[in-house]
């Protein structure tokens, strides 16, 4: 599975994606192909990406180069200001 969604008429154009899928399906492979062909068809100030990789940051090993990548989330436990205003996490 693989959701890109536009933010709320009005506000500031905005994409975020999500990928699901069984161990060994391609996933990382997917991923980077979409990051690097965005990278490579816009310029950092059309595009900015916040890549989260939850298995340990491998998917997007040596991405965080790119102009365009603002971050790179690899434990959101230790990273809940990133993903929290207040900092506090989610449910708090």
């Amino acid at each position: 599975m693989l959701l890109i969604s536009r933010s709320r008429p009005g506000a500031v154009p905005a994409r975020t994606g999500c990928a699901s899928a069984h161990t060994g399906s391609g996933k990382s492979e997917l991923l980077r192909t979409l990051v690097l062909g965005l990278a490579a068809t816009h310029s950092s100030e059309q595009l900015n990406m916040v890549l989260i990789d939850f298995k340990g940051g491998a998917t997007f090993l040596g991405l965080s180069e790119l102009p365009h990548v603002a971050a790179v989330i690899t434990n959101l436990a230790d990273e809940l200001s990133l993903v929290e205003p207040d900092g506090r996490g989610a449910g708090r």
